[in-house]
């Protein structure tokens, strides 16, 4: 199933748009959700192995980003890594 990166919230980022209180947000580790998910998504097109290592680059990526907003970021630019992979194929 791929997906429009730029569609509504998923379940993993109201997840952690719960977790936050005020300016500070909670030590919740949001990235398993995250790669669950996206492997739900893409289990016939890549290994967790992979998507685990596209999560991880994404999160290099964004590091300069604010923390309140690296799930939902980090989120959609994997997903649209992801989704060019799956139309692409490998190298693109």
């Amino acid at each position: 199933m791929i997906t429009d990166p730029g569609a509504a919230p998923t379940a993993f980022t109201v997840k952690y748009r719960q977790s936050i209180t005020g300016q500070h947000v909670r030590a919740i580790d949001h990235y398993a959700d995250l790669v669950e998910a996206l492997f739900g998504d893409y289990e016939q097109v890549l290994s967790l192995c992979e998507i685990v290592t596209l999560v991880n680059q994404c999160r290099q990526d964004l590091a300069g980003s604010p923390p309140a907003a690296m799930p939902e970021l980090i989120e959609r630019l994997a997903r649209c890594r992801l989704s060019t992979y799956a139309e692409n194929g490998p190298g693109s």
